[in-house]
């Protein structure tokens, strides 16, 4: 074979031994055919044929062609993203020497040329020679000029945007090169990042920008903790902004100045604060568009964008006055209920007392008349007890329990000082905001309105009907937002209307049972009506969740039992079971907390109805208002424990008669209630949720996709902002515990109940070498550690079988950075 046919083979095949050999043996002709082929491309002014271009470097790399030098450095003119960056680096740097010719070269490319990705090119080819000889005594020149080039960009105004790239990759080699002291003043490097995320007119809009913030991290720790800590008084400024500054806050009338004054307020509360590290701040902090508002860059705009950051548009001190006025009504009504509260309270001491005083033939019983008073005293009793208890100087009962939730949902405004001081902080918020707070607070007087009746006994059954709607308003609001959803902005009104009415006139809204509740036959047909859709709910959701799954069966023969009108099976056996549920919603919403302590299952297992409510509650476990009210108070009270001793008769006249009709279908629609507050809120559930929505994204797009490991990676870190995939935890966006989903994932507890291939599949994308190259990549670039050490220990320890060598060799290397 000779050369002519080993270059062809090479440039056609690729793949030859042989023609390599031919060419090695013969470099003079390979270089001048070569040379050739270079000259050509620089005549057309463009690289027609990238395949055979990346051939040629090849060639040149393998056997280190130096006469190809001052072709490429002319040819780097028409280098683009499209061929191979890093090919192109490496060939440079093995053929770049110290002679004085070369460097010269290399200077009058760097500093007379203004091609921003030929001079990356150069700048990475220099470090990577000099990596890759480190011994090499003659390559001092290179590096004199590579720190010429690197205190060129630090200390020269330019547009540094055009050359973010080289800038990001000088100051990174600055930290992570130790060995060389490419800057004279490392201050100057540290300036220069400042300068750059300050002046910076794109912000987040550049996919680099991120970067800077890590890299200001690296080179100076505590500067960058000070930004953190301004960021989050920033974030909770208005709990305090007028301390100092309100006079002048609510004066000014000057967008740019009411900025200038909390800039000045953050400098006086934080220590070693200035206004660069404020504006670092709030460049950090600006990761979207607003609407029209740019992204500052200059004085006045910084002023303007924090001002911006509280949405504190128009006049304050109108403002002010409009709040106080607003809210002065509501406080007005909060007064009203509380005396209620208290009326109420001294009310049921006095009819208890006058229960004491009566008493019928002390002797005994003589006639029928005297059994019916007994029985009617001591159901009255003991719904008077249900409402207000006093044993030992405890106070306890419902209307306690109401007394303790209506303070907490107005704690804010517990005494005047307080009051002033959380008017001020609402005047901050936009009209928007405001109205939605008003809304809130309103919402809440309506409700304690409705449920505090006049008379104490008729207080007591507002919340028995109160329960009863409860999953057909959920509906009837669910359905209303996935309507305003897919509705024109100009709909919305009209929508928000007609889900007021539907909730207004539905015939189990608590306002409209109770009304028909005057007339026994009016009301047992609406309960009738609407009892199969009830059912329909109840057996949706026994066959659709993990944690109701288990009492399916006798579920099912409750709904039999109604159905062929057995309602003395169902009064006796309905109240033990709803009990029951219970026990299933803690057992299957704190299996986190028994995984790691055993005394909270034992707990779950030994405890009464009211205890479970009340461990529920100190497990902070999304227990709602209205389900603790009833099922803690009257339900308990009245109902399962009367069944549970037999004596359910006490609750109706007649076992056959209409009124055990009505008891069993009230059963069912609170036996409906549970099921639907269980169903959304437990945790087993929600994990399978979890379980479902990670696998199905990643069988939907490309399984190592940098969105998939990013979701994961923030999962383990505990910091994925997430759209709430039920209200296991309350709120619309909500991020779970990295430690709990891990648990989830892997742990045997939960595994037998989610689908096993889907389990796998997250398993092996977690436990991958891909991902932990990801994650080793991600935490160098302005990684801010939450979690994902403890996250990435439990998997190393909990995993340790299923990882190769080199996932061990990876994750030690994360656990090691991340500890640092």
């Amino acid at each position: 074979m000779n050369i002519n046919e080993a270059i062809d083979i090479i440039f056609n095949i690729n793949e030859s031994k042989e023609a390599f050999d031919v060419i090695e043996n013969n470099i003079s002709q390979i270089t001048s055919h070569l040379i050739l082929k270079l000259k050509k491309i620089i005549e057309k002014k463009e690289i027609q044929e990238i395949e055979e271009f990346h051939i040629i470097l090849n060639l040149i790399l393998k056997f280190k062609i130096r006469e190809t030098f001052d072709f490429l450095l002319e040819i780097l003119e028409f280098i683009n993203h499209r061929f191979n960056i890093q090919l192109f680096i490496v060939t440079l740097s093995k053929i770049i020497n110290s002679h004085e010719n070369d460097i010269n070269e290399l200077n009058n490319y760097v500093f007379s040329k203004k091609n921003p990705l030929g001079q990356y090119i150069i700048y990475k080819a220099i470090i990577l020679s000099i990596l890759s000889y480190e011994e090499n005594k003659e390559l001092q020149k290179i590096n004199d000029f590579l720190r010429e080039i690197v205190n060129y960009f630090i200390n020269t105004d330019f547009e540094y945007f055009k050359y973010e790239v080289l800038l990001l990759e000088i100051i990174n080699d600055n930290i992570y090169f130790k060995n060389y002291q490419l800057v004279d003043d490392k201050n100057k490097l540290e300036k220069l990042i400042e300068k750059i995320i300050i002046f910076s007119e794109i912000g987040h809009k550049s996919e680099n920008f991120e970067k800077y913030f890590y890299l200001l991290y690296k080179i100076n720790s505590k500067k960058f903790n000070k930004i953190i800590e301004i960021e989050n008084y920033i974030n909770n400024i208005k709990n305090e902004v007028f301390d100092q500054a309100e006079v002048g806050l609510f004066k000014e009338n000057n967008n740019v100045k009411k900025g200038k004054l909390l800039f000045k307020k953050i400098n006086k509360k934080i220590e070693n604060s200035n206004d660069n590290l404020i504006k670092i701040t709030l460049k950090k902090m600006r990761k979207y568009d607003f609407n029209s508002r740019k992204i500052p860059h200059t004085k006045e705009e910084y002023y303007e964008e924090i001002y911006n950051c509280f949405d504190l548009t128009g006049n304050l001190a109108d403002r002010y006055v409009l709040v106080n006025e607003k809210f002065g009504k509501i406080l007005k009504k909060y007064d009203i209920l509380k005396n209620k509260i208290e009326e109420l309270i001294d009310k049921v001491k006095e009819e208890l007392n006058e229960l004491k005083k009566s008493r019928y033939n002390k002797k005994g019983i003589l006639e029928d008349i005297e059994v019916v008073k007994l029985k009617e005293n001591y159901i009255k009793r003991r719904k008077l007890e249900v409402l207000f208890k006093n044993q030992k100087n405890i106070e306890s009962g419902l209307l306690i329990f109401y007394r303790k939730k209506l303070e907490t949902f107005f704690k804010n405004f517990s005494s005047n000082e307080k009051i002033d001081k959380e008017l001020k902080k609402l005047s901050l918020f936009s009209q928007e905001q405001i109205d939605y707070r008003i809304s809130y607070y309103n919402q809440i007087i309506r409700k304690f309105k409705f449920l505090l009746a006049e008379i104490p006994i008729s207080t007591l059954n507002k919340i028995y009907y109160n329960i009863k709607f409860i999953p057909y308003y959920d509906n009837i609001q669910n359905i209303g937002r996935r309507n305003l959803k897919l509705s024109d902005e100009e709909h919305n009104n009209t929508i928000i209307e007609e889900i007021n009415l539907k909730i207004e006139n539905h015939p189990l809204n608590p306002i409209n049972l109770e009304k028909y509740n005057k007339n026994e036959k009016d009301y047992l047909n609406i309960l009738r009506k609407n009892s199969s859709t009830a059912i329909e709910n109840i057996k949706y959701n026994i066959s659709n969740s993990i944690c109701l799954s288990k009492r399916k069966k006798i579920i099912e023969k409750i709904i039999n039992g109604i159905e062929n009108k057995d309602y003395e099976v169902v009064i006796n056996i309905l109240p033990i079971q709803i009990e029951g549920l219970f026990k299933d919603f803690l057992k299957y919403s704190l299996m986190y907390e028994y995984c790691q302590d055993i005394e909270v299952y034992n707990k779950i297992m030994n405890i009464d109805l009211v205890q479970k409510i009340d461990f529920g509650i100190k497990k902070n476990l999304n227990m709602f208002f209205d389900t603790i009210a009833y099922f803690k108070y009257y339900f308990n009270s009245l109902i399962r424990n009367n069944v549970a001793h037999g004596n359910y008769d006490f609750l109706i006249d007649n076992v056959k008669d209409i009124k055990s009709e009505i008891f069993a279908l009230e059963l069912l629609y609170d036996l409906n209630s549970i099921i639907h507050t269980i169903s959304e809120t437990n945790e087993i559930d929600t994990a399978q949720k979890y379980i479902e929505e990670t696998f199905d994204r990643i069988k939907k797009s490309e399984k190592y996709n940098e969105s998939n490991m990013n979701c994961l990676i923030n999962d383990l870190n505990g910091t994925r902002e997430r759209f709430n995939l039920s209200k296991f935890k309350s709120g619309l966006f909500v991020s779970y515990e990295a430690t709990r989903i891990l648990y989830w994932i892997f742990n045997p507890l939960y595994e037998k109940y989610f689908d096993n291939d889907k389990l796998k599949s997250i398993r092996n994308l977690i436990i991958s070498s891909q991902f932990f190259l990801y994650i080793k990549n991600r935490i160098h670039s302005n990684f801010e550690n939450k979690e994902l050490l403890k996250s990435m220990q439990i998997i190393k320890t909990d995993c340790k079988s299923k990882l190769d060598k080199e996932m061990v060799l990876l994750i030690t290397e994360i656990i090691t950075y991340l500890n640092s």
